[in-house]
């Protein structure tokens, strides 16, 4: 999808090893998408939605369990700690608190993650996180923005067991 881009952009030409390499960019600096006048915003800018945002809007359809996406979201799910343990329930990212047994399934922020809508295979995922609990613990989901840019708001959604 990335390389698509590339290709296509005259404004993004030049950049391969730049989106290529998430030790250079992981969300934005400088070089891509921050300037002084949207400081305020820089927390909330993110290339890889930006890219995909545009994706959407040409395919009509975006992959929502892309390499690049994965990547940073298993990296990001190390800050977490060791009382959380990776798990991967039907191919999305997902951690489970060890004291309270409670569960985060991370998703694409395109996804529909609310229990009437819920794609089909983030439904899939859920039963699997079902499968591992007990009756007291609690299945949470969230986005893949949510633990790239706030991590400590997910590992107390994790310990409380609701958003």
């Amino acid at each position: 999808m990335i390389a698509f881009f590339l290709n296509k952009s005259k404004y993004i030409s030049g950049m391969e090893e730049h989106f290529t390499d998430s030790s250079i960019c992981n969300t934005s600096c400088y070089s891509c998408l921050r300037s002084y006048q949207n400081r305020r915003f820089h927390p909330l800018l993110n290339w890889k939605l930006a890219v995909d945002t545009a994706f959407l809007l040409k395919e009509k359809k975006v992959d929502t369990l892309s390499i690049d996406w994965l990547e940073i979201v298993s990296n990001s799910l190390e800050s977490l700690g060791k009382e959380f343990k990776k798990l991967k329930l039907n191919d999305f990212p997902a951690v489970q608190h060890e004291r309270t047994g409670n569960i985060g399934v991370f998703s694409h922020p395109f996804l529909l993650r609310n229990k009437r809508h819920r794609a089909i295979s983030l439904s899939m995922a859920h039963r699997e996180a079902e499968n591992r609990i007990d009756s007291e613990a609690s299945i949470v989901h969230l986005d893949y923005f949510d633990i790239i840019h706030r991590p400590w708001k997910v590992a107390g959604y994790l310990y409380t067991g609701s958003i």
